[in-house]
């Protein structure tokens, strides 16, 4: 029951409109006491990025539908279901690409973008099947290739350095080993490129001048005799991280793309994130993201393939 004092200051209130109002936290109250209580309270002191934080969280985990996704695909109207299912599930995600292990959307106005991103994850898994194959089998090429290059006879003058018909194999072999012994592979310079979010916008709409930027601009931080990959007389000689370096040389080159390209599609979905945080309710941003991801998976065709490695010539010319 009210007392006196408590009934004449309710009755006051009523008469006086609202005078302290917390514009952040839509708080209101006729009472100075009782708005410094609320200013020290941990609800208004709370950072706007511990709000969207935990907002975004709750957003992700559950919806007006009630629709509980695991990242398996398979999904559950209840949330106890959902999590005893995810005690037994055993899927793992791709790489880093997404933190969040259950991305949780509304049917109507997210089922394009979920779909996207399932066929993008289904588009990865295959690429990385299709590049471990093809690095088997091109390992085995060149251990073949090897072995017959131990078979030939090098011969010439050692201290001719003159870049002649009659000596080219010599001398650029020569410089491969001697001088480039401890160059990076390719496969660690894939590993270790430097992509900007430019770049990642870039690749949607021109995919070979993304890709020869990134070339280009991480080779900067490698001496000529640290590259991964030189161009001398019509071919490319590349290092990989096993066979060493291709003294034969290669015509076309293709490695070096596809190689950058590998580490590309791991790099990107991250990019995207930490630059479009939001990209899950942004529709026009999860619409750029799945379209992006799938540029950035697919393999790079030959006549795009050719472009680069054509732009790429004059920087790495010996």
């Amino acid at each position: 029951m009210l007392t006196n004092v408590d009934n004449l200051v309710a009755k006051s209130c009523k008469k006086v409109a609202h005078k302290y109002h917390c514009v952040k936290c839509d708080y209101t109250t006729c009472r100075f006491s009782s708005w410094k209580k609320h200013i020290n309270t941990k609800k208004h002191n709370a950072t706007n990025v511990d709000k969207n934080a935990d907002t975004l969280g709750k957003k992700l985990q559950k919806v007006a539908n009630n629709k509980w996704i695991c990242g398996c695909g398979k999904s559950y109207k209840h949330r106890q279901s959902f999590y005893r299912h995810k005690t037994k599930c055993t899927y793992i995600s791709v790489e880093d690409e997404i933190d969040s292990t259950d991305i949780i959307v509304h049917e109507k106005d997210n089922e394009a973008i979920v779909n996207k991103l399932m066929d993008i994850i289904i588009q990865q898994q295959q690429q990385q099947e299709i590049t471990n194959k093809a690095l088997n089998v091109l390992g085995e090429a060149l251990k073949e290739e090897k072995a017959k290059n131990n078979n030939l006879t090098i011969s010439g003058n050692n201290n001719n350095m003159n870049m002649n018909s009659n000596n080219t194999n010599f001398n650029i072999q020569l410089f491969l080993k001697e001088d480039c012994k401890n160059a990076t592979s390719i496969q660690d310079f894939a590993r270790q490129l430097k992509i900007t979010m430019q770049d990642i916008s870039l690749l949607k709409d021109n995919e070979p001048k993304a890709i020869t930027n990134i070339i280009t601009e991480n080779l900067k931080d490698y001496t000529e005799t640290e590259r991964p990959f030189h161009h001398h007389k019509k071919k490319w000689y590349i290092k990989d991280k096993k066979q060493g370096w291709d003294n034969k040389g290669d015509a076309e080159g293709e490695k070096i793309v596809k190689n950058v390209k590998n580490g590309l599609s791991i790099k990107a979905p991250k990019i995207f994130v930490d630059n479009n945080p939001n990209f899950l309710n942004d529709e026009k941003q999860g619409t750029a993201y799945a379209e992006t991801m799938v540029v950035a998976m697919k393999d790079v065709n030959k006549k795009d393939t050719t472009k680069v490695l054509k732009s790429l010539k004059p920087d790495c010319e010996l």
